[in-house]
């Protein structure tokens, strides 16, 4: 099933062939979770949403045009779901990040003192922008997603989102240094 793009299996799965969803996930999933992980950096909440995407993908399945990308579509579910959670749970949120807290292979990951400080420094600078620059941040230059997707996804125009995105730059730039 590798060379069959994503919208003609969500077209099958539409059809019926839930069992396709599989290729979907296997396709999706590390994307999906790494997503929310930069977004909430807890890895059960980033697997439970994960999780919820693929399941809302099922239940919703009918609401999914072909004539449209998959990929777009599954992060509008991400982000609407993600924004839910926020909305559901914002008196559970603060502004303190455990670094401790974070998965013990994500802090492994890192080789040296000096790369673990900076990829904290920048987490933590990261944390400190308005949500919607985080967002799109994350969505930009953490997902690798186009411009174009991230206007389909968010509703706002290509030109709103690169300048939210520069100013974002410039602002996570300061904080970073000033953090460092």
């Amino acid at each position: 099933m590798n060379g069959i793009t994503d919208e003609a299996i969500m077209e099958r799965v539409q059809s019926g062939a839930l069992d396709e969803l599989t290729e979907l996930f296997d396709r999706y999933q590390g994307r999906i979770y790494t997503f929310f992980l930069r977004q909430c950096r807890q890895a059960a909440l980033a697997e439970d949403l994960c999780q919820s995407v693929f399941e809302r993908v099922i239940k919703y399945r009918q609401s999914y045009r072909v004539e449209n990308p998959f990929r777009t579509w599954i992060y509008q579910i991400a982000r609407n779901l993600y924004k839910d959670h926020l909305r559901k749970n914002s008196a559970l949120f603060s502004d303190y990040t455990d670094v401790e807290a974070l998965p013990q292979d994500m802090r492994n990951s890192v080789a040296s003192a000096a790369e673990r400080e900076q990829r904290e420094a920048l987490y933590e600078a990261l944390e400190q922008l308005p949500p919607e620059r985080k967002e799109l941040l994350v969505m930009s230059k953490f997902q690798g997603l186009k411009y174009e997707e991230i206007s389909e996804i968010t509703g706002m125009t290509v030109a709103a989102i690169k300048v939210n995105v520069h100013r974002g730059l410039k602002q996570l730039r300061t904080l970073y240094f000033a953090t460092s």
